[in-house]
């Protein structure tokens, strides 16, 4: 009886370092939205995501899956299977096609019809597959200037 809280300390650290101590944390912002097809169903458009890593070591990117939502309400989603690596403190560009539906569209045009903002807002979130298994997590916001 005395050996299980033992044993119980035990399994707890090694479970603890097992646990990644710096999980890379990548920066993500919305570098360009191009219209490709527009349909009556589905709109598909060419998107940059601009990737940042702030930290001391490169991350390998072999996909990503994301969905964008402008001003509170989903836009679109796509997936890539782009392999690029972030260097150390750089920044890529990678693209992406993202497929909108005609409801979301039409959400968009009716609020920009009720009012002319001067901006728009963005969340992008989703996940980079990293090279060698794993993943990482993004949620990311941001505002679009339109003057």
């Amino acid at each position: 009886m005395r050996r299980l809280p033992a044993l119980l300390c035990l399994l707890v650290l090694i479970s603890c370092s097992s646990l990644p101590r710096n999980a890379p944390r990548l920066d993500v912002t919305l570098a360009d939205i191009t219209p490709i097809e527009v349909g009556l169903f589905e709109q598909q458009y060419k998107i940059g995501l601009r990737v940042q890593n702030p930290s001391d070591n490169a991350v390998a990117i072999d996909g990503f899956a994301y969905q964008i939502e402008i001003n509170g309400k989903p836009f679109a989603h796509g997936v890539s299977d782009e392999r690029t690596t972030v260097p150390r403190f750089g920044q890529v560009v990678v693209s992406a096609t993202a497929v909108s539906s005609l409801s979301g569209l039409v959400e968009q045009i009716r609020q920009l019809a009720g009012g002319a903002p001067n901006k728009l807002s963005y969340r992008i979130t989703g996940s980079f597959s990293i090279s060698g298994g794993g993943a990482i997590p993004f949620d990311q916001r941001g505002e679009i200037g339109l003057q």
